[in-house]
């Protein structure tokens, strides 16, 4: 069965996501689907996803999620993807501004009886409006956790309320433990894939 899902995904995105077939979603996703990932303004459900990657094709034409793993496992399928596209057409009140983005996506999807019954995902949609300047860029540092790599990387890029200069320090596991923690003008994210 996991086997079977792993093909079932590879469909979504290759012909689905990938091809525009949006109308092939019937036969891939259960009337009852389940988003939890569900876009601001649109049904959830399977009309939802339809309508979401309507609204990406007609925005992004060239709109396109490469996949870089899939793991399956019991009745569960997770895949690892790329997801692009040029800014040709409005999107969520913005004019097109040619822009391409490129960030990575996370999808879950729980199949039953052959087709698509629940998707959780986490995308990086701060990364893509960055890209598509839609918010201000942001610089990015990998800090160790360490107090003196902290200290180096704050003279370099210091992050002060209303300054317009932010830090995103990435990999620390141990944010209660951290130096910067207590430091209210500091933003600790963090991330183990960065762009």
């Amino acid at each position: 069965m996991p086997n079977d899902n792993k093909a079932l995904i590879h469909r979504l995105y290759d012909e689905v996501i990938n091809g525009g077939d949006v109308g092939l979603l019937d036969e891939l996703v259960a009337a009852d689907f389940v988003e939890h990932e569900e876009f601001p303004g649109l049904p959830g459900g399977r009309e939802g996803m339809k309508q979401f990657f309507a609204m990406m094709r007609t925005a992004f034409p060239d709109f396109r999620m490469a996949v870089d793993d899939v793991i399956a496992e019991g009745d569960k399928v997770v895949a690892r993807a790329t997801m692009s596209g040029t800014h040709k057409g409005e999107f969520m009140g913005m004019e097109p501004t040619g822009k391409q983005f490129r960030v990575s996506a996370i999808d879950v999807i729980r199949f039953a009886s052959g087709k698509a019954a629940e998707h959780w995902g986490v995308t990086d949609t701060a990364g893509m409006m960055e890209q598509l300047g839609a918010i201000p860029a942001v610089e990015r540092f990998i800090s160790n956790g360490r107090k003196d790599h902290a200290e180096r990387t704050d003279a370099i890029a210091p992050w002060h309320a209303g300054s317009g200069h932010r830090r995103l320090l990435c990999g620390d596991p141990h944010p209660k433990d951290s130096w910067i923690h207590d430091r209210r003008h500091q933003l600790d994210i963090r991330t183990h894939h960065l762009r």
